[in-house]
C-alpha cells in the first residue's frame, strides 16, 4: 500500500527547499492534515499537472553517451524503464493519498504534450488509473525557444539545454531540416504514435491507453530556428489549457458542471510546468523534478486559483536507483518566472 512519505529535492545540490504556500494554500508535500476535515465536503473537481518521468537522452548523456546523434526524431526522446516506473508510481500515490488527501474527484481525462516522453508518461497513468485513453494538446508543448533547438538541431548537439556552444551562430545547412519548417511538424500525432506502437519503437506499458487528438480545432505553431516562441508566449498557451480544461466558478453553467465531475491531469515539461504555477498563482514557481505533481482548483479569490500542492515527488521515493532530475533542469526552469496573470 501507498504511504505518503517525506518530500525529497531533487539530486541537484542547487535546487531549492521545499516551502509552504502562503495564505489559505497548504504545503507542497505536507497536506495530510486537511484530511479528516475534507470528507465532510463533496469532492470538488481538480487540475493537476505534472511533468514527464525519466528522459532516455538524458540517462544516455549520464553515461557519456549522445542519443541524439543516433536519433531519427533527435527532439522526441522515450522515457527510460525507470520513467516508465515514475509514472506509474505517480498514478498510485493520486489514487491512494491525493484523491482523498485534497478530497477532489478522481482523474477521468488525462491531456498531454505530443512529445513522446509526455504521452508515454501520461499512458502509463492512465493504464493505472484504468483510463482508456489519453488526449493530444500541443499546447502543452515544450518550449519552442532557442534553447530547445540547440539542445538538439544544432551541430554536436547532444540534449545540453542551449546546445555545446550557445549564442554561437549556425549556418542554416548545418542545421537539423526539422528545424527550418514549422514546430509543429515536430509534435506526435495519434497516427505517429500508433505506427511506432505497432512497430514496437515504444515500451509496452501504457501500449493499451488509446491516444487521440484534441478535442478541439489544434493550433498549429509555425516557430522555427530564428523565429522563436518566447516565455511569455509559452505561459499563455499552457494557462489557456489551464482555463480550458478547469472552467472559473463564474463561468456560464461551471458550477453545474463542477457538480460530479471528475479531475483533470496534464502531462507537459519541466519550464512549462514551473510556467502555469506562475501564471495561477503569481509567484515564483518551485522546482519541478521528474513526475513533479501540482495540483490546483478554482477559487473565488482574485486570480481564480488556489494551489494545493506545488512541486510534490514523494512519490519518486518508492523508485529506487532512478534519476530524480536532468543535468539541465535548473537552467530550463530559470526562465518560467514570466509575466503576471492577466
Amino acid at each position: 500500500s501507498f504511504m505518503p512519505l517525506v518530500l525529497r529535492r531533487c539530486c541537484t545540490a542547487a535546487a531549492p527547499h521545499s516551502r509552504r504556500l502562503p495564505g489559505s494554500r497548504r504545503a507542497m508535500g505536507d497536506v495530510a492534515a486537511a484530511g479528516g476535515a475534507a470528507e465532510s465536503r463533496p469532492r470538488r473537481p481538480a487540475l493537476f499537472v505534472c511533468r514527464h518521468g525519466e528522459r532516455e537522452d538524458y540517462a544516455w548523456s549520464a553515461r557519456g553517451e549522445n542519443w541524439q546523434a543516433q536519433a531519427d526524431r533527435p527532439w522526441d526522446t522515450p522515457l527510460t524503464p525507470s520513467g516508465h516506473l515514475q509514472a506509474r508510481a505517480l498514478g498510485e500515490s493520486l489514487v491512494a493519498h491525493w484523491y482523498d488527501t485534497l478530497n477532489v474527484a478522481p482523474i477521468s481525462r488525462v491531456v498531454v504534450s505530443p512529445l513522446l516522453r509526455c504521452v508515454e508518461t501520461g499512458a502509463a497513468v492512465a493504464e493505472f488509473l484504468g483510463l482508456q485513453s489519453v488526449v493530444l494538446e500541443p499546447r502543452l508543448a515544450e518550449t519552442m525557444c532557442e534553447e530547445w533547438y540547440r539542445s538538439w538541431a544544432v551541430p554536436g548537439a547532444n540534449s545540453t539545454w542551449g546546445g555545446p556552444d550557445m549564442g554561437k551562430p549556425v549556418p542554416l545547412d548545418d542545421l537539423h531540416p526539422a528545424a527550418r519548417g514549422p514546430a509543429s511538424a515536430c509534435h506526435a500525432t495519434a497516427t505517429s504514435i500508433q505506427a511506432l506502437r505497432e512497430a514496437r519503437s515504444l515500451s509496452s506499458v501504457g501500449r493499451g491507453v488509446e491516444v487521440f487528438a484534441a478535442d478541439r480545432d489544434a493550433p498549429v505553431f509555425e516557430y522555427s530556428w530564428d523565429k522563436f516562441e518566447s516565455e511569455a508566449e509559452q505561459a499563455q498557451r499552457m494557462r489557456s489549457v489551464a482555463q480550458a480544461e478547469l472552467p472559473p466558478l463564474s463561468a456560464a453553467g461551471a458550477s453545474e458542471a463542477a457538480a460530479g465531475a471528475g479531475s483533470v491531469l496534464l502531462v507537459s515539461h519541466g519550464g512549462p510546468t514551473g510556467a502555469l504555477f506562475h501564471m495561477l498563482m503569481e509567484e515564483t514557481p518551485p522546482y519541478c523534478g521528474y513526475c513533479g505533481l501540482f495540483a490546483y482548483v478554482r477559487s473565488d479569490a482574485p486570480a481564480g486559483w488556489e494551489a494545493l500542492v506545488a512541486g510534490n515527488h514523494d512519490h519518486l521515493d518508492r523508485i529506487e536507483g532512478a534519476a530524480r532530475c536532468g543535468p539541465n533542469d535548473m537552467v530550463e526552469q530559470q526562465k518560467a518566472k514570466v509575466g503576471k496573470t492577466s
